[in-house]
């Protein structure tokens, strides 16, 4: 099957909003719509490319099962918001401003999020995306607010967050295999903090030099590990100071200046 086989393109140079749900194609190319903003593609079950132009505002991706690349031909500086979703086969996201594997691709399983490409994204979420190993930011982007990776069962590391200084929300819920979540404790803007191992968070976070505000809501989704005896609901919703002392507070569980500490709270 032909690109856009049966989509009139050479008539919707105007478009600005596209939408496209249980469809048989295969392929999408809309390089040539530049007046396009909001691109919604859902439950196209053999779509495996998908292309749009860079000054798009919008991307939503649903349940695309064989979907393996998307393509852009340059920086997305216009781009808000990023979501991806239930594309089990997915692999790479591609820009002709490539350099390499380490740039900006979802490269065998690994996806470096490359932010002077994504100058205002504010909103990116990858869910239920079997195939992703590992995020990486490059970058500090001043208008990300939103970062939410759920459902990815074999990711195993995300790096580096540090620089996400305004970043308002984080959620990484069933994420079994997470074992590194780098610069999470300086997230100093954080308001909201979604987790699926309440245990995890005693690894990525060092509560004496922690920049997360105290007033942080957290809410823990099945409880496990080595904290699970503080955690005894299957969801838990806690602020991040309640939090911190629950960490202090257990006895014989950190070196002696930690309990030092606790004698001072």
């Amino acid at each position: 099957m032909e690109p856009n086989q049966g989509l009139p393109i050479s008539k919707l140079k105007n478009l600005s909003i596209f939408r496209l749900s249980r469809s048989e194609l295969k392929e999408i190319k809309l390089d040539g719509l530049y007046e396009l903003a909001i691109l919604s593609v859902s439950d196209c079950e053999l779509l495996e490319r998908l292309s749009f132009p860079s000054n798009i505002n919008e991307i939503s991706v649903i349940g695309c099962p064989k979907l393996v690349e998307i393509h852009f031909p340059g920086a997305l500086e216009s781009l808000g918001r990023l979501g991806i979703e239930r594309c089990e086969s997915f692999e790479r996201l591609s820009s002709l401003l490539e350099q390499g594997c380490d740039e900006l691709t979802f490269c065998g399983g690994r996806l470096s999020l490359l932010l002077r490409t994504f100058k205002k994204l504010k909103e990116f979420s990858v869910l239920e995306c079997p195939k992703l190993v590992e995020i990486r930011v490059v970058g500090s982007p001043e208008l990300l607010e939103i970062f939410s990776v759920d459902g990815c069962l074999v990711l195993e590391r995300v790096g580096d967050l540090s620089n996400l200084k305004n970043l308002e929300s984080l959620s990484m819920r069933e994420c079994g295999a997470l074992r590194a979540v780098e610069g999470l404790d300086q997230l100093e803007g954080l308001c909201r903090l979604l987790v699926g191992d309440y245990g995890s968070l005693e690894r990525w976070i060092d509560v004496l030099s922690v920049k997360i505000p105290d007033e942080c809501e957290m809410l823990i989704w099945d409880c496990r590990g080595s904290l699970s005896d503080l955690c005894p609901r299957k969801i838990e919703c806690i602020s991040f100071n309640r939090y911190r002392e629950r960490i202090l507070l257990r006895p014989n569980q950190h070196p002696w200046y930690y309990r030092l500490l606790c004698c001072l709270l």
